[in-house]
């Protein structure tokens, strides 16, 4: 994210449970840092839809060379997220 964003992702500048306003390139976006629907820390991103797939299109690019951006698909996060014994934003106790 550094690659794209002037903001600072390290602990002390953006505590765990935290939400800030920050620059995507020329767009600025809503970061929660939390748990991942996967289970993992990491940060969640809100922004106006009609900018989105665009701004997707350069965090991939930014951090492509790095090995760090995968689109892992809808069943492996599935998968995921049942390993950690998350449940379904849609599921319920009936």
């Amino acid at each position: 994210m550094q690659r794209v964003s002037t903001a600072r992702f390290d602990n002390a500048s953006f505590p765990f449970a935290t939400s800030q306003e920050i620059d995507v390139r020329l767009c600025t976006v809503r970061a929660t840092a939390a748990h991942t629907y996967v289970g993992e820390l990491g940060w969640s991103f809100t922004s106006r839809w009609s900018s989105r797939s665009g701004r997707l299109r350069r965090v991939a690019r930014a951090g492509r060379d790095l090995g760090l951006i995968k689109w892992p698909g809808d069943y492996a996060i599935d998968s995921l997220r049942l390993e950690k014994g998350y449940r379904a934003w849609a599921a319920t106790d009936a």
